[in-house]
Order: structure tokens, then C-alpha cells, then sequence
């Protein structure tokens, strides 16, 4: 991702940094975060391992949605020693599944201020030793929820069956063509996609090194879909994670852009007649 896709007003801490931009962050005591869900070997000291699972119901019919109890999720983030200061996430672009972007949308969604991921993941980060924290001691975070980022799915239902002409919103569906077309392949219920719903592969956003592609190249690919900063984009996958990583992408660009966590999983958990799907093969 090209440099200029990241400027801010100085007041305001991106969704996604470069690797030079986490450094510069963990000189200030921010906490850093690995996303890859899988056991790593550290190159770093002052490593937490983070997983979305941790956060997220038991219940089949709620998978992929975020824990209700504000408490439960106090202790967890406690537990990782996340504080006012940054919190930089980062996972594997070559073989994620957006896991670094799901914990950013989750952090920013519940009043975190500076959570952030790294463009290009693991593989950017240099062979060195991990910054020391100028100023170690910061104060707790309290978890505020902001609802800007993530739809339920009843609002969903209910934007989806009103009656049809111009809209200002479109439902985006990022996973694979295959499961776009009807493949069942992460234990959804059913397969298809919500109706109305276009499509945009994640990883048509990543060039092969890994990286994002220009904000140029991705607008060209929301705009052969005719989708506009005028619109409200929602997004989902199959449990809210591909999803949740393209909304931090979204609204990193400066577009209006809603996660669906529950997205397939809780979807087609419902009755067809109520949840309905489509299913071209």
C-alpha cells in the first residue's frame, strides 16, 4: 500500500500502518499483538498471542458474533495488557484469513481509539529486536461500544427485503467466487448469498507479495460494481473475519462501511423463508 494511502489528520491513528509506522508505535509503548492463529515462534520478546475465537459466542447459532458481556470482554482484553497506547496487530497475509483485521474492527468497535494492523503482515516486519517502551506505564482502556462499524442481523433482514430503487447502501460478499456461487465449505447451514448482494474476493485487494493493492487499484474494483463513497457498504463472509478485515480496509479509503459478524454462519442458521439465499448452481 502506497505511503499516501495511509495519511490522517495528525489528531487520528489509521486502521493500517506500515511496518515503519508500527515501530514508531511501539517506541511509544504500544502493545503488539499476534493474529495468525497458530503456534508461532517469537521473533519478538513482549509478544501476546490474540485469537478472534476468544471473543466471540459459543452458541452454533451465534458464531462469529462478538460476546454480549462487556465484563467477559474486559478480562480478555486485560489479560493481553492492552491499554490507551496503540495496539498493533499483525498477522500472515500469504495464508490468513484477515484474522489482524477482524481484531482491529473489534478493538475500534469496542471504543479502542489506536488499534491498528501491518500492511504485508509478518513477512514486513524486519529482523530486530523489539523497540523498549519509552513510557511502560499507561493508563487502563475501558470498553465503550461504537456501533458504527458492524450491522446485526436483523437491520440486515430488514434493509434487504424493502422494496427496490435506488439504494443507498449495497451488501458486499468477499468470500470466494465458489462460495458466492453456492459452495458450502466452512460448515455453514446452507449456500448461496443474500440477495442483492455483489462480490468482491478478498484477496483481489492484496497484491502476490502480500501487501494492499494502490487505494486507485481497489476503488477501480468497488467502481466496476458502481459502488461510490456515496454508499453505505456492508460486508460479510462466512464468520464475520474476511469481512471484518475489509471493513478496516473501507473505511481506511474513507468509505461508510459496516461488518456483518454473524454473516453466513448466523445467516443460514435461520429459517430459508426468513433468511433466504441465493443459489445460482
Amino acid at each position: 500500500m502506497a505511503e499516501h494511502d495511509l495519511a490522517l489528520p495528525e489528531d487520528a491513528y489509521p486502521w493500517i500502518v506500515t511496518w515503519e509506522m508500527a515501530y514508531a508505535y511501539l517506541h511509544q509503548g504500544a502493545t503488539l499483538l499476534d493474529a495468525r492463529g497458530k503456534t508461532w515462534t517469537p521473533r519478538f520478546s513482549k509478544v501476546q498471542r490474540i485469537q478472534w475465537q476468544w471473543f466471540t459466542a459459543n452458541e452454533p447459532s451465534q458464531r462469529g458474533c462478538l460476546l454480549n458481556q462487556d465484563a467477559q470482554l474486559t478480562t480478555l482484553v486485560g489479560r493481553l495488557g492492552i491499554t490507551d497506547a496503540p495496539v498493533v496487530v499483525v498477522g500472515d497475509a500469504h495464508h490468513g484469513w484477515g484474522q489482524e483485521g477482524r481484531i482491529v474492527w473489534m478493538l475500534r468497535s469496542l471504543g479502542h481509539p489506536a488499534a491498528c494492523w501491518v500492511d504485508g503482515g509478518w513477512a514486513a516486519l524486519p529482523s530486530r529486536s523489539l523497540p523498549q517502551s519509552s513510557s511502560p506505564c499507561r493508563p487502563s482502556w475501558s470498553i465503550t461500544r461504537i456501533p458504527t462499524w458492524t450491522i446485526d442481523r436483523e437491520t440486515l433482514r430488514h434493509l434487504i427485503t424493502q422494496p427496490g430503487g435506488d439504494r443507498p447502501w449495497v451488501v458486499l460478499d468477499v468470500r470466494t467466487a465458489a462460495e458466492y456461487q453456492g459452495a458450502i465449505l466452512h460448515g455453514e447451514c446452507r449456500g448461496g448469498h443474500l440477495p442483492g448482494a455483489l462480490h468482491l474476493d478478498v484477496r483481489d485487494c492484496l497484491t502476490p507479495q502480500g501487501y494492499l493493492r494502490s487505494a486507485a487499484e481497489i476503488g477501480d474494483r468497488l467502481a466496476q460494481h458502481r459502488i461510490t463513497r456515496q454508499h453505505r457498504i456492508i460486508t460479510y463472509c462466512t464468520g464475520g473475519i474476511r469481512s471484518a478485515w475489509m471493513t478496516t480496509v473501507l473505511v481506511q479509503l474513507g468509505y461508510t462501511a459496516q461488518n456483518y459478524a454473524g454473516s453466513m454462519w448466523e445467516w443460514s442458521a435461520g429459517a430459508a423463508q426468513d433468511y433466504p439465499l441465493v443459489c445460482p448452481t
